[in-house]
């Protein structure tokens, strides 16, 4: 049951990351650990030259990542359990010419629905 809730998640994740991508920046992951009862996701990406460029010019950027968690169902229709969004800007230090990011990025839940499309509804 875990193993197919922890597919899902995968899956769920990989496709939101491919999709959501406006501009050719390389995504990897979604890397998944289980500890103690908690699953861990973690990815990243890296960016494309010309976005680099624009953001030393001081061109704010914001990335979100979406992750939704589906429960499965062997004769229903999947259920939306849980999503949050995690959003983190991009700025440079026209100082230091290097672009800090914070450790905590701003994290909110999403709303539980009955279908994918109502819970994609209740974005940022």
């Amino acid at each position: 049951m875990l193993n197919r809730f922890i597919i899902s998640t995968l899956i769920v994740a990989t496709m939101l990351l491919a999709a959501a991508a406006p501009s050719p920046a390389e995504v990897y992951g979604p890397n998944v650990k289980i500890r103690n009862n908690t699953i861990l996701v973690s990815t990243g990406m890296n960016l494309d030259k010309k976005s680099i460029d624009e953001i030393t010019k001081g061109v704010s950027k914001e990335i979100v990542f979406y992750v939704h968690m589906f429960r499965q169902w062997r004769w229903w229709p999947d259920e939306f359990v849980i999503g949050i969004s995690v959003s983190q800007a991009l700025r440079c230090d026209p100082v230091k010419r290097s672009i800090p990011l914070s450790p905590y990025a701003a994290a909110r839940r999403l709303k539980r629905g009955s279908s994918p499309a109502s819970s994609l509804s209740a974005g940022p």
